[in-house]
């Protein structure tokens, strides 16, 4: 429900400057402090409301709850033989906002570099 509001204010990302976030002349993209309206939003029109306990997350519980997973799925990889280098250097930059690598060896120690 998100998108199609912020489509209904020409929202497209950087082909208009503005998406979740605004985009300078140059093309470099910073918070839009706008973005809560849409979310308030879509909420309203959803009829979803906001678990109070998930507004308590600590950053650490949120930066767990996202990476962890990436993690896992590159020791799944290297564990099934999908992966046949000694080491696998992994980027996720979709829909984070900035780029994250971490690598993982054969041996599953994980290096997380942010």
């Amino acid at each position: 429900m998100l998108i199609p509001i912020m489509q209904e204010d020409k929202r497209a990302g950087e082909a208009t400057r503005k998406g979740f976030y605004v985009y300078n002349d140059k093309r470099k993209a910073s918070s839009d402090p706008e973005i809560k309206k849409f979310v308030q939003k879509a909420r309203e029109v959803s009829g979803v409301n906001v678990d109070p306990k998930l507004m308590k997350l600590s950053d650490k519980d949120i930066v767990e709850m996202v990476f962890f997973p990436m993690v896992n799925d590159a020791c799944r990889v290297l564990a099934e033989g999908i992966a046949v280098k000694a080491s696998v250097l992994l980027w996720s930059e979709q829909n984070l906002g900035y780029k994250i690598y971490f690598l993982v060896t054969l041996s599953s120690n994980v290096i997380l570099l942010m």
